[in-house]
């Protein structure tokens, strides 16, 4: 099922806030503000529950490059039940917040924090910015791992914008998605640029993060051909005030 077009919304939003628009699709395609300037801006909710769980493996200092455990254990992962037992999931960022909270359930859940993602995180020792060097990594996990897309906007030399934000493009999905043609066909016909990344699946048996398997992409392949194939004769031959008519 292709994701309606909300274009409107997200330019509405930066004519309001005079800021470009910074948020996520929900993986049942709604749209998510992140209320921040940029996915890593520390005054978000999210960003701040990922700091707040990612500090029990990152410690207090760092040694060869790698953060260590605190000590009590089984503590923390009692109290990160709590937690996860206390949000009422009655909105999308709440859902968002109780979805990342699993993932660290999860991911702690071995007591082999980096094995169990099939990832590290490597903080320079010197940096005096750890919270802001850590949230570089909070949108990678956030689409990887959660299924969640982000949203932004880049100009035509790929940096990101931070003004002139009433007209410019391109806009870009970082998806994981492995259909993500028909995800964001709307978006593709309206020139939007689509970013894939892999994608991490949890194997409950196993109590790991496990890359997709190829074949779940093999057996996509060719309804993701064909959309492209379409996508690109109406971006050839349809002007972009009337592409509009061919949404799905």
């Amino acid at each position: 099922m292709s994701i309606e077009f909300m274009e409107k919304q997200i330019l509405d939003y930066e004519k309001e806030y005079e800021r470009p628009y910074v948020g996520y699709f929900t993986p049942n395609g709604t749209l998510l503000d992140f209320n921040g300037e940029k996915h890593s801006d520390q005054n978000n909710k999210i960003a701040q529950d990922f700091l707040t769980y990612i500090s029990y493996k990152i410690g207090d200092e760092v040694r060869n490059g790698y953060y260590n455990y605190k000590d009590n254990y089984s503590k923390f992962i009692s109290n990160l039940s709590r937690q996860i037992d206390k949000i009422d999931r009655d909105d999308e960022l709440k859902e968002f917040e109780y979805n990342l909270l699993i993932f660290f359930k999860r991911a702690y859940s071995n007591n082999d924090f980096f094995n169990t993602i099939s990832r590290h995180i490597i903080v320079d020792d010197n940096n005096l910015n750890i919270k802001k060097v850590l949230l570089t990594n909070l949108k990678d996990i956030c689409i990887q791992y959660l299924g969640y897309d982000s949203v932004e906007r880049f100009d035509s030399l790929g940096n990101k914008i931070d003004v002139d934000y009433n007209h410019v493009k391109p806009r870009l999905i970082s998806s994981s998605y492995h259909n993500i043609k028909e995800r964001y066909y709307n978006y593709l016909l309206m020139d939007w640029e689509i970013q894939q990344f892999p994608r991490y699946n949890y194997n409950e048996e196993k109590g790991i993060y496990e890359l997709e398997s190829s074949i779940i992409l093999y057996d996509n392949n060719d309804l993701e051909e064909e959309l492209t194939d379409e996508i690109k004769s109406i971006r050839k031959l349809i002007p972009l005030d009337e592409r509009y008519k061919y949404f799905r």
